[in-house]
């Protein structure tokens, strides 16, 4: 590899949006900030020398993290900045918005608690925990001396591949002109907005074993068996409203649920690389027991992500056919509006 393929902190270096990006300059603001923060807690109170030795190590390690957001004549782009990372103290409103002179990620510490809030229009879930990953990894051997070789992250004194900040979306999919499918509207919760700052803090913590081991017992995914505890909570909701509210709200119930596609698409791109799929339920059918929630959200997910029919990103998703078949289609056994034929 030459040196003008890894050296990317070149004055002219500038990224376009990837596809997954494209909608958040035209979406954010004060309150849709579109950040989004994953945290570590750590045994011991942070080392304040070691962890800023850390943050100054790993550096150059993620460039194409080091830029802002910039607006052309016609598009949107990310231009190379060299401003340094800043450390804050984790006191204010998290995944507050990023002002325009800022870099579109921070790290935040408080005692025991390392956090990094990064913008959608940087990456994804996984980039930001590689670089959490490689952010502690690194400071923990400032602390505690080497790990072991057997752990797997971004290592400080690697050069970046072009891989890591290529637009996986480009390589593996294609747009293609295809009729709009219009998506039918989702039943919204009926409670008022909070006045603004609308967003509040609620922490809450539970041990992923016993999760883990429930959704085990129905065969089905971790991400699976919440996005039918979701359904089925929502189904609750839409239940103890009154007749009349039940008339004029919808009765489809909708979650939209990310998909990591590396795990379908090898690439080792750190920028965003997900789609969303949309499990539901359609109340008009009947209420539906766990069970059967559970059953519908694994097909769906599957049916969604299956290598040989995954959509473009720019398309609607198809809908279920088991969901929107009109009643005198359905086979025997399956749902109708007046119930089971």
């Amino acid at each position: 590899m030459s040196k003008k393929d890894v050296n990317i902190n070149l004055p002219d270096f500038w990224l376009r949006l990837d596809n997954a990006a494209k909608i958040y300059p035209a979406i954010k603001d004060k309150e849709l900030t579109s950040v989004f923060r994953i945290s570590a807690r750590l045994c011991h109170r942070i080392k304040a020398r070691q962890f800023l030795e850390a943050v100054h190590e790993i550096e150059n390690r993620f460039p194409y993290y080091k830029v802002k957001l910039k607006s052309g004549f016609f598009w949107y782009y990310l231009e190379h900045q060299n401003s340094p990372i800043a450390v804050e103290a984790d006191k204010e409103t998290p995944c507050r918005a990023f002002d325009r002179q800022e870099l579109m990620f921070r790290i935040l510490v408080f005692k025991n608690r390392v956090s990094v809030e990064f913008s959608h229009i940087l990456t994804d879930g996984t980039g930001a925990m590689e670089f959490l990953k490689t952010l502690l990894m690194t400071y923990f051997e400032k602390c505690y001396g080497a790990i072991p070789q057997s752990t797997e992250f971004y290592k400080p004194s690697e050069i970046p591949s072009n891989e890591e900040y290529e637009d996986a979306y480009k390589r593996y999919f294609k747009k293609i002109e295809i009729p709009h499918l219009k998506v039918p509207r989702a039943f919204h919760l009926p409670f008022s907005l909070n006045s603004k700052p609308r967003f509040k803090v609620l922490v809450a913590e539970m041990p992923v074993a016993p999760v883990i081991e429930k959704a085990s017992k129905y065969s089905v995914s971790l991400t699976e068996y919440l996005t039918a505890v979701y359904l089925y909570s929502l189904q609750k909701i839409y239940s103890v409203q009154s007749k009349i509210k039940k008339r004029v709200t919808s009765k489809i119930l909708r979650i939209e649920v990310p998909v990591n596609l590396r795990r379908l698409y090898p690439t080792k791109t750190m920028r965003n690389f997900s789609l969303y799929v949309l499990p539901e339920i359609d109340l008009r059918l009947g209420a539906y027991s766990f069970d059967e929630i559970v059953k519908f959200v694994h097909h769906q997910m599957q049916l969604e992500t299956d290598t040989g029919r995954t959509f473009h990103p720019a398309r609607q998703p198809p809908q279920d056919p088991a969901v929107r078949r009109p009643a005198h289609q359905h086979p025997p056994g399956q749902r109708t509006a007046q119930g089971r034929l």
